[in-house]
């Protein structure tokens, strides 16, 4: 009965979020390049060591994907766009990814189960997503494939991350959740409000952008939604920092400035998600296996900077996410920083 609730909850944000879009614009005209971008979040950017304490994310965007990607995108995209608007003439383009997530309870110096807080959990996965990028809107559809569990790799990746870092071996690694294959599939949409004149003007300006998205798997089941402000100079029309999952990220897709060429601004943002399943919380699909009663609803806020020097982007945030779980003691926070060259 519990997972009905949740799951409707997390339904019905969807559909009350998935209201028409603002009309698109034509995509700017700026040269195709080759993106890649690497992210890391970490509890040691703000002194902690617990709950969800490292998460990696490399994706690689091709200039030119095969013909092909204009079609699965008008497949894959047009059923979730036509609730929420069409952008017709948007750039079609593809996202190659690989990452790891990693989760651990409070206290990671004792090698018992501690049955009242989350379990020890890694999540290692390879995915593809195709996006519909217009100038106001981006629509995105991802699945990612992967292994949560020993397999994912997480006990020796935050050993000898540990080790680097000169602090104590996390103890409890023997607790985690078992392996099983993982698959999670997502759409997510932003919309960028205000006058365009605010975009690349050299005196400090301003926009705003909503963001809503569902995911399904046997990963997560949620539905999310959240807003974000920017402002700053010369503020080139992306659509926010990016972000690992489960939140909505901003975009691989980083505009292109000219050599020498400099842009910045600061953000602060907030979302909210239903949550109707988090395996990191909930513990196993099929096999019995330690898990805590997770929240139906978590919240996050983030701030930082977003610097662009010619084709390169670099990002900072400070991010702080409510309870997930009921045993929880006291709110998560931790830092995220990504960089995106294009060639």
């Amino acid at each position: 009965m519990r997972g009905n609730i949740r799951l409707a909850a997390a339904a019905a944000m969807l559909v009350v979020c998935a209201s028409p879009a603002l009309a698109q614009e034509a995509p700017s005209q700026q040269p195709r390049a080759v993106a890649l971008t690497f992210q890391i979040d970490n509890d040691y950017f703000t002194n902690a060591d617990y709950h969800y304490t490292n998460g990696l994310r490399f994706s690689y965007m091709p200039a030119n994907p095969w013909p092909v990607v204009d079609r699965l995108a008008d497949v894959l995209l047009l059923p979730p766009a036509f609730l929420v608007g069409l952008a017709p003439d948007a750039e079609r383009r593809i996202s190659y990814i690989l990452g790891q997530s990693m989760f651990t309870p409070n206290n990671i110096n004792d090698d018992r189960l501690i049955v009242e807080e989350r379990p020890y959990a890694a999540w290692l996965y390879a995915g593809v997503a195709l996006h519909r990028i217009s100038r106001r809107t981006p629509d995105s559809v991802e699945l990612d494939v992967g292994v949560v569990g020993p397999s994912a790799l997480g006990r020796p990746v935050q050993t000898e991350w540990h080790e680097v870092i000169g602090v104590g071996k996390p103890q409890g690694w023997d607790n985690q959740l078992a392996d099983e294959p993982g698959v999670l599939l997502t759409f997510e949409r932003k919309i960028r409000h205000g006058s365009e004149a605010a975009l690349r003007n050299p005196a400090l300006s301003m926009d705003w952008l909503t963001s809503f998205g569902a995911a399904v798997g046997n990963v997560y089941v949620l539905a999310d939604a959240g807003a974000l402000i920017r402002v700053g100079q010369r503020m080139p029309p992306d659509f926010g920092p990016p972000r690992i999952k489960p939140t909505l990220s901003g975009a691989d897709y980083a505009p292109y400035l000219a050599p020498g060429e400099f842009a910045w601004y600061g953000f602060a943002g907030a979302n909210l998600r239903a949550v109707a399943r988090d395996v990191f919380l909930d513990g196993n699909t099929r096999n019995p296996s330690h898990h805590v009663d997770s929240k139906p609803f978590v919240a996050e806020v983030q701030a930082g900077f977003a610097a662009f020097y010619g084709p390169v982007r670099l990002t900072y945030m400070f991010v702080y996410r409510s309870r997930e779980y009921s045993q929880q003691d006291g709110a998560d926070r931790f830092g995220g920083f990504s960089a995106t060259p294009r060639f």
